[in-house]
């Protein structure tokens, strides 16, 4: 059983910093090796016309280990010193979890109170920041609000029930979200298990298999950003006056054309990287499907709303 886990992150240097980066990521690099569970990391430097991050790919033999390097105070430390170097950071934790059942996962969707924002996504943070020493924690992500709507959607992903169900209850949870409470106005979970797999094509014989996870968190980015950001434009012109029915229309339509429409075509022209095992083909594809999120945002940010 492959119990690994990865992390992509992707980094911009400011103008005139990149020899500086160079010597602090080989500092940053040194320090990841030697913590447990290191399995081994690419690094894939910047390519003029195409992309202008660098993209880090670590990996871990498990989510745990992958999270003790993340949230140690060495990298912390490391983090802060970057500042003057970096002018972005984006990271993306991808993770095979442990045993043989499906992983889960929780969305909570919460409406902060008028003028509470900042502190509302800082708790928000500090929450994700807790769930990273929780057993069985494989990723989370903070969505802000999109056009039209003031509710923010917080993702935990858990390798099983029991993990997550542990997470929960934990009082260290009880008392940040108590805290959190005080700011949001509404608040709203749901629990998703058994991953993606709906979207994906099965395994037709013994010796194939379904998409790696990892490459199923990419392949729904690469289908969901456009989609939402489409329908999204068509839904809040003609339901501006109820953002909630916006929303909710918003969201069933999505669902809807990713099911039979997008995410098909989305299968298709990734099915050979799906099936791929060569480690350098895999990261070339996600590489590209990156580049071309980047160049979706170019061009979805330079039409007006």
């Amino acid at each position: 059983m492959n119990n690994s886990a990865t992390v992509v992150i992707t980094q911009r240097t400011r103008t005139g910093a990149e020899e500086a980066y160079r010597q602090w990521q080989a500092g940053i690099v040194s320090e990841a090796r030697s913590f447990t569970g290191f399995e081994g990391i690419e690094i894939i430097a910047p390519t003029e016309g195409v992309q202008d991050d660098w993209v880090i790919v670590l990996h871990f033999d498990t989510p745990e280990h992958l999270a003790d390097w993340l949230t140690s105070e060495v990298r912390r430390a490391h983090i802060a010193e970057a500042a003057e170097i970096l002018e972005e950071l984006d990271e993306h934790v991808i993770a095979t979890p442990r045993g043989p059942t499906a992983p889960v996962a929780v969305v909570v969707a919460r409406r902060p109170v008028p003028g509470k924002e900042a502190a509302f996504e800082s708790r928000q943070r500090e929450l994700i920041a807790l769930a990273t020493k929780a057993p069985g924690y494989i990723d989370a992500e903070l969505f802000r609000p999109v056009s039209g709507s003031d509710e923010w959607t917080l993702l935990f992903r858990f390798a099983n029930a029991a993990s997550l169900e542990r997470w929960m209850a934990s009082p260290e949870r009880s008392t940040v979200r108590d805290r959190l409470s005080e700011l949001v106005v509404a608040e709203d979970f749901h629990t998703v298990g058994g991953g993606l797999g709906g979207w994906f094509p099965e395994a037709s014989a013994p010796d194939q298999k379904a998409p790696a996870r990892w490459k199923q968190a990419f392949a729904v980015t690469l289908a969901l950003f456009p989609t939402a950001w489409l329908l999204s434009r068509l839904v809040t012109p003609l339901l501006g006056e109820w953002p909630t029915l916006a929303q909710l229309v918003a969201n069933a339509a999505g669902v809807v054309a990713l099911t039979w429409l997008v995410m098909p075509l989305v299968n298709r022209v990734l099915d050979g990287w799906y099936s791929t095992t060569s480690r350098r083909l895999e990261w070339l594809g996600a590489l590209a499907i990156i580049s071309a999120l980047v160049l979706m945002l170019v061009l979805f940010s330079g039409i007006p709303a």
